[in-house]
């Protein structure tokens, strides 16, 4: 996996919410000819404006594996038809990690 996949997920997804490359560039505080270069694979991102990319875009590290990987994002209801495949503890603690992943994020925001 090189840095170019890695801003290839990014430009479809960007192009799937119809934002365009100076939206891009402004949010992660770089110009738009040095975004244009980092798509295009000829210049890289800092890894701290590829995480605000990624916040920007709303998606998480597991929807850019899985877009590396050309797999459709999870959704809730793959969750829901993944979790029934385990036990009642499994699912009990499942749970349990969720809320308490809810309740962490909601103290961050």
């Amino acid at each position: 996996m090189s840095h170019h996949d890695l801003m290839l997920v990014i430009k479809r997804r960007r192009e799937r919410d119809h934002l365009t490359q100076m939206d891009m560039a402004k949010v992660i505080g770089v110009s738009r000819r040095h975004y244009v270069r980092c798509e295009s694979g000829k210049a890289e991102l800092k890894l701290s404006q590829f995480v605000d990319a990624m916040k920007f875009l709303n998606i998480t590290y597991l929807d850019l594996a899985l877009d590396l990987l050309n797999l459709k994002p999870v959704m809730a209801c793959d969750v829901a038809a993944a979790a029934r495949t385990l036990s009642a503890a499994a699912r009990k603690s499942l749970v349990e990690f969720m809320m308490k992943n809810h309740h962490d994020r909601k103290k961050v925001n």
